[in-house]
């Protein structure tokens, strides 16, 4: 299963940490909508593009570590509520999975932080996939029955 990050689904922060990453100036006071635009023209030149730049992280390795720990906290909660938000939960899904792919370094308790989050991302992913396909196979129950019930095929009894 793999997961696209959606623009319009990330907020501010996130916008500026994957707009910077790719190597745009960023600034505090930069609005929303031209970071979505900034994000969105380096998405498709990375996507046209024969060649991909690395990722550059600046920032301070346990920070970052904090933010995504604290990133998978609120996926595990919108994961235990499964709501309708589910491209948002996929965008959150991919975007501490890129945070958590920039974070390099040779700091042996760094590193396993890195790596317990990492796998704690894979559970909540394979937690995702099970609630995707319950919900997956009660949509197209429903939508049988509905297209049973258009087509005459369903009878309902009235008492």
């Amino acid at each position: 299963m793999s997961f696209k990050l959606d623009v319009d689904r990330l907020a501010k922060d996130e916008l500026m940490y994957e707009v910077k990453c790719r190597g745009i100036k960023v600034s505090d006071t930069d609005n929303v909508d031209s970071l979505r635009k900034n994000l969105r023209s380096a998405l498709l030149v990375e996507k046209n593009a024969s060649f991909t730049q690395p990722f550059s992280f600046t920032g301070i390795i346990g920070d970052e570590l904090v933010i995504c720990e604290s990133n998978l906290d609120e996926i595990g909660t919108s994961l235990a509520a499964f709501s309708s938000e589910i491209r948002k939960l996929e965008t959150k899904i991919c975007h501490c999975y890129n945070r958590l792919e920039n974070i390099l370094t040779d700091d042996a308790d760094l590193i396993g932080k890195r790596s317990s989050l990492i796998k704690t991302l894979m559970e909540l992913i394979d937690d995702y996939k099970t609630k995707s396909k319950s919900l997956q196979s009660e949509e197209r129950g429903f939508q049988e029955l509905i297209a049973s019930i258009l087509t005459g095929s369903h009878h309902i009894a009235f008492k």
